[in-house]
């Protein structure tokens, strides 16, 4: 199923949604948290939507809160598809025709990306390390069709998009920092150096 767009999607018809609300088990405590020169994750990730979005949400784990966005929980555990469709079924409630999503553990992302994803539709994002397929944005007309697929085990977020027929949007690194992965301690002490 492809969503045609005929004009520019307006900000106000767009929600964000950042992804954090994974069990974190390879990086040892809640990811989301971390510090990354002098801000967490989660403030990384928000900054990033802001501009795009008239709206943001957080998949959290369950119990987790904030006092600044809304808190929306993924409680089945089925993974980042299923936060995708509880995301996407929170911004339809709010009259959102689009979602815009991010996962908190790639921090740093390369200017021009949101926008070329609004420009495109339905998509998402391709780099030279491969498919970033939580750099996305997605129609919440699409919320049924990906409810099926969980239903029939069908986790894939890969798969999700090629199923619904949305754009790769090939969107290259500009500097060694862009889409940088954060699983562990490790890359995040990594991170660190190179912003420094």
């Amino acid at each position: 199923m492809v969503i045609q767009q005929e004009q520019m999607i307006a900000k106000t018809d767009i929600a964000g949604l950042v992804i954090a609300g994974g069990t974190s088990k390879r990086f040892g405590s809640d990811k989301y948290k971390a510090e990354l020169l002098g801000k967490c994750l989660l403030d990384w990730s928000v900054a990033n939507l802001q501009p795009y979005v008239a709206d943001i949400a957080l998949n959290l784990p369950v119990g987790a809160s904030s006092t600044d966005h809304t808190c929306i929980y993924e409680e089945d555990n089925l993974g980042p598809l299923s936060a995708v469709i509880t995301g996407m079924r929170w911004a339809r409630e709010q009259g959102y025709g689009w979602l815009l999503s991010t996962p908190v553990d790639v921090p740093v992302l390369p200017s021009g990306l949101h926008d070329r994803l609004i420009e495109t539709g339905c998509s998402y994002t391709v780099a030279d390390d491969g498919p970033h397929g939580l750099c996305a944005l997605w129609s919440t007309e699409e919320i049924d069709v990906l409810q099926m697929l969980l239903v029939e085990g069908k986790r894939s977020v890969k798969r999700a998009h090629q199923f619904l027929g949305n754009r790769a949007v090939f969107f290259p690194a500009s500097k060694s920092t862009d889409y940088f992965n954060i699983n562990t301690q490790a890359d995040l002490a990594q991170l660190k150096t190179f912003l420094e």
